[in-house]
């Protein structure tokens, strides 16, 4: 029994935190997305600490205009990539790329896969 006579579990606190709460994430998603479209300029910045014996990060996205933060396990340059595409991986492989790759002895089949697959 609770000092105020209410039983609760803490699975219970958990659902009640962290259930429901799709749209907040999606108007999150779209700040980012918004903020980044309207921006000229924007600062970044990511932090690490330990939290219960493992490594966790936090991102920060932003300017004057907005604050966006995320929370990860990861603190790769594909992460950030991904956070700095808000949601729509895009990349180009241009022939600058291509011949880069050809310059450090990537094969001419993977060249070509690459030449391929890219999205326009």
């Amino acid at each position: 029994m609770g000092e105020r006579g209410i039983e609760i579990s803490a699975g219970h606190i958990d659902a009640l935190l962290s259930s429901g709460k799709e749209s907040f994430h999606k108007e999150k998603d779209e700040l980012l997305r918004v903020g980044l479209e309207v921006s000229r300029s924007i600062t970044v910045d990511d932090s690490g600490a330990r939290h219960r014996g493992r490594n966790g990060y936090v991102t920060q996205i932003g300017n004057e205009l907005f604050a966006w933060f995320a929370s990860t396990e990861s603190k790769s340059r594909i992460n950030f990539l991904e956070y700095l595409h808000a949601g729509a991986m895009t990349y180009q492989i241009t022939e600058a790329a291509l011949a880069y790759m050809n310059e450090q002895g990537l094969a001419e089949g993977m060249r070509q896969q690459l030449r391929l697959s890219a999205p326009v």
